[in-house]
């Protein structure tokens, strides 16, 4: 039996993030029409947590994002996460294709082999999100989008086609599919920019729940943290500078900047006095970012712990940056007019 879901259209876009990505292209598919940022903002991509483990800093977990949208009420969520039982979960999304819908797939990458990217990059299992919108059980395959992945080099990349059942099966530990019984006009630029002021502002507050902290205060945590890199031995060390790289760039603050950026960049109405400068003081904060991310590196690829003060004169003058730059990005928001 071979069943593939016509006109599935899917495209690479930089700065954001996989779920992200595969929400858009979904959406999309069914007439919605939002951007990539519109969905980061509906999401809350501000909610970050931080369990004062540096190798981590980010999003709490996919399903949290899923629940986040939820939450709006924009439409029925068929979610499935952390299943023991990979096969019953395959057949569940075998079965939502069947009935025509695009799902996306929470998969780990160590199994994923359409692409030896994966294999570059990392050996680690680390969590990816891609559609999947075929089958085809005499082949033993089914036909799989992923928008959102880099080369060692940085590179996005982009594959659409075939993949094996198999490395599939594997892989999922989760989906989910939208049912868009709701028409798109109900979700207005107005509520967008709504939205996200308010989960700015709950970011600016910040929680904090037993050993977690969220929003601004996990970045202040996390950064409050970087000098138990001197406890690590050497291998931890290299392996955990690794980590706080891609986490900053991949799962945290870069990610939250650019989304800031093309927030602005990217809706003319939202481009009122002091535009300009808001938009610079965003830039420099993420060239702060990238200097933090591109010192750790350099630490961890040398073993030199003695770049730690170094980090952390680094790290603190950032997150103060972003005090102010956050600030005067949530008061510029709430100074647009749309209806």
């Amino acid at each position: 039996m071979k069943f593939i879901i016509p006109e599935l259209e899917t495209y690479i876009k930089d700065g954001v993030f996989c779920l992200y990505s595969a929400i858009e292209d979904t959406l999309r598919h069914q007439k919605y029409d939002l951007s990539c940022v519109d969905i980061f903002m509906l999401c809350n991509g501000f909610n970050v947590v931080y369990e004062s483990d540096l190798n981590r800093i980010g999003y709490s977990g996919l399903d949290d994002v899923i629940e986040n949208m939820a939450r709006e009420n924009l439409f029925k969520i068929n979610m499935c996460y952390m299943q023991q039982d990979k096969d019953e979960l395959f057949q569940k999304v075998c079965n939502a294709v069947l009935d025509n819908n695009v799902v996306i797939l929470f998969v780990g990458t160590a199994n994923l082999n359409y692409s030896n990217v994966f294999r570059e990059i990392s050996d680690e299992n680390r969590g990816h999100c891609i559609l999947m919108y075929g089958i085809d059980s005499e082949q033993g395959i089914v036909y799989v989008a992923d928008a959102y992945f880099k080369d060692s080099s940085g590179r996005m990349k982009k594959y659409q086609g075939p993949a094996s059942i198999e490395d599939i099966r594997k892989s999922i530990f989760g989906f989910v599919w939208f049912d868009t019984d709701k028409t798109s006009n109900l979700i207005s630029k107005k509520m967008v920019l709504d939205t996200t002021i308010n989960n700015l502002k709950a970011f600016m507050e910040g929680a904090m729940t037993g050993n977690k902290f969220f929003g601004n205060l996990a970045f202040k945590r996390f950064v409050g943290d970087l000098n138990k890199l001197e406890a690590l031995d050497e291998d931890s060390f290299a392996k955990t500078c690794e980590n706080i790289n891609f986490t900053i760039k991949i799962r945290s603050a870069m990610v939250i900047i650019d989304n800031m950026i093309s927030f602005i960049r990217n809706n003319a109405n939202f481009q009122i006095e002091g535009y300009d400068t808001v938009l610079e003081s965003l830039q420099t904060l993420r060239r702060e970012w990238d200097k933090l991310a591109l010192n750790v590196t350099k630490a961890g690829l040398t073993k030199r712990k003695r770049m730690i003060p170094a980090i952390c004169e680094i790290a603190n003058n950032t997150i103060q940056l972003q005090d102010k730059t956050f600030s005067n990005y949530l008061q510029y928001l709430e100074k647009v007019k749309i209806t």
